[in-house]
């Protein structure tokens, strides 16, 4: 149930600068905290219908439907996979390295740098200097992380069997 609350949320957050005429800010996307719960398969496959269906309410052609896709959600959910592994495996297994590590930095980390490669693929759209694009998605990155690793932090302490990422096992002291 949670998790179909957070796809709608994806759905609602990734047109919102498309039906307000706003390019500037990449939007809250959620799909960091979508890999977090779900894992990265079931992520991945939620966020096509996501993007589908993004398409379909903001009358977005499918070029720009799936660079949604790949820009808002297959890249930022691979990258949020890679930075965790690396997280896991660098850093000490503890419970504030969860959710300040994977749930925060690794999720502001992701967006930012799909933010950045999807301006030095696409550059940025008609009418926007490229300092802007990036600040705007910088900043946009920081909420996204925000909102990711409060939730991490309320599912670890209330509902941890809803993070597919989380085990008691191995990020509590024994």
């Amino acid at each position: 149930m949670a998790l179909a609350g957070l796809v709608g949320s994806h759905a609602a957050a990734v047109g919102a600068d498309q039906i307000a005429r706003i390019p500037l800010v990449q939007p809250i996307a959620g799909s960091c905290l979508l890999v977090m719960m779900a894992g990265w398969p079931l992520s991945v496959l939620a966020m096509v219908g996501v993007a589908a269906l993004t398409g379909v309410v903001a009358d977005l052609g499918w070029v720009e439907s799936l660079s949604r896709l790949v820009w808002l959600g297959l890249v930022p959910a691979t990258l949020t996979v890679v930075l965790g592994a690396l997280i896991r495996r660098w850093l000490p297994h503890h419970l504030f390295v969860y959710i300040l590590g994977r749930g925060f930095f690794a999720s502001l980390l992701a967006m930012s740098m799909a933010g950045l490669l999807a301006w030095l693929v696409q550059g940025p759209p008609a009418g926007v200097q490229a300092e802007d694009l990036l600040l705007g998605r910088w900043l946009s990155a920081w909420a996204d992380a925000f909102l990711t690793g409060m939730m991490v932090a309320i599912f670890v302490a209330f509902r941890p069997q809803w993070l597919a990422t989380y085990s008691d096992a191995l990020y509590l002291p024994r």
